[in-house]
């Protein structure tokens, strides 16, 4: 039996490096799309109505701690926040939503009452949320990019 060998192919591979200069390539971590900028200015001015909610729910267990299933609106209020946040290119939102949803998550898996102090922290950061969508909407009423670098909030 016989075993043919076959040369080998030379296939052409693109640089590794892009060698257009920084100034000349496109951003791809943050593209400024009419498109993308409407759903933004659409995400700030509709995240009032998901903050309301959440403040409902956070007032409703600081009044009853043992209402679990406020403790769970809660949890995810703020996991909207978490994962909606970063997807419209504010990356403080999700960071704000996301310590509420780990403090959220620990009084669930606790199974103990939440303390008034953790209660008061939920509150500390729905307040924080309320102040940077605030911010925001302002700076978008001025017609300014509405990033967390605008504001001064982000990194």
């Amino acid at each position: 039996m016989q075993t043919a060998v076959a040369a080998p192919i030379a296939i052409p591979y693109p640089p590794l490096v892009n060698s257009r200069p920084r100034a000349a390539r496109l951003p791809a971590a943050e593209p400024r799309t009419d498109a993308l900028a409407g759903s933004r200015i659409e995400y700030l001015h509709g995240a009032a109505a998901g903050l309301a909610r959440l403040r409902e729910w956070r007032d409703r267990l600081a009044a009853d701690p043992t209402d679990r299933e406020a403790l769970a609106g809660t949890l995810r209020g703020f996991r909207s926040f978490a994962g909606s946040g970063a997807t419209y290119g504010f990356r403080r939102v999700s960071e704000i939503g996301r310590a509420g949803e780990a403090a959220c998550a620990s009084l669930v898996a606790g199974r103990a009452l939440p303390e008034a102090y953790r209660l008061t922290a939920l509150g500390a950061l729905l307040d924080s949320l309320d102040a940077w969508f605030a911010a925001a909407v302002a700076i978008a009423a001025l017609g300014a990019p509405a990033a967390d670098s605008a504001i001064g909030v982000g990194s």
